[in-house]
């Protein structure tokens, strides 16, 4: 009996250090369960936060991409700006090369020149087609000085003199702007084709007509100094 007693005892210690047992364990459980549900909380946090930088980092991405582009576009544009400006001063300095060039040759004005030019263009005709007309009024004024009847006779016609009191022959500039003047103001379209064709040839009076510039070769010529065609001279010696 004695024997069952003491059986008794020590099943009750050991039951009683089990059950404390079990409930240490159960609190450690439920504190690991607590520290991993406050990790969990962390982790869903710090996961928030990639997600979140990572937005970020796309934003930022595609701000450097849209960046990009509005530079590759500026700079685009200002090169073709800048091409532009280089065509531009080529063609002003190729212009400016013929109309020196069709000075020496003429003896005409490069500004009366730069108007006579944009009447031709302006009617659908080149320069160049009045070029040789210019160059053969000189030949038309020095006939002229020299007492050659018909082309005396044409001048004076016009009320236009090709020579100073000394003889000398005066400004083919001046005598050309002068015939210009006068031919646009002959009613006789006849009398004024003939007398055209006469100082500036037979292709070079039908072309000056076509031209326009009879009738408008001042307003012209004032055209190409506004726009800055014509070329000041005193600059060029």
């Amino acid at each position: 009996m004695a024997s069952d007693t003491v059986v008794q005892y020590v099943l009750k210690v050991d039951a009683k250090g089990a059950q404390k047992g079990l409930d240490g364990t159960a609190k450690e459980a439920d504190q690991l369960s607590k520290s991993l549900d406050k990790a969990g909380n962390e982790s869903k946090g710090l996961n928030k936060d990639l997600k979140n930088t990572e937005k970020t980092s796309k934003s930022a991405s595609k701000g450097m991409k849209g960046l990009g582009i509005g530079v590759a576009a500026a700079a685009a544009a200002m090169a073709a700006a800048a091409t532009g400006v280089i065509k531009l001063t080529q063609h002003f300095a190729d212009l400016t090369n013929e109309l020196v060039d069709a000075s020496t040759k003429t003896g005409i004005a490069v500004e009366t020149l730069a108007g006579l030019r944009l009447a031709a263009e302006g009617s659908g005709r080149s320069f160049g087609s009045l070029e040789g007309g210019l160059i053969k009024f000189q030949s038309s004024m020095d006939s002229a000085n020299k007492g050659t009847k018909l082309t005396a006779d044409a001048f004076k016609d016009l009320g236009v003199d090709v020579a100073n009191a000394d003889g000398s022959l005066r400004s083919a500039d001046t005598v050309f702007n002068e015939s210009i003047k006068a031919l646009g103001q002959l009613e006789n379209q006849t009398e004024r084709n003939a007398t055209a064709m006469l100082l500036f040839g037979r292709s070079g009076g039908p072309a000056l007509i076509q031209s326009g510039a009879l009738e408008n070769l001042e307003s012209m010529t004032d055209l190409a100094k506004e726009f800055g065609v014509a070329i000041d001279e005193d600059a060029m010696g």
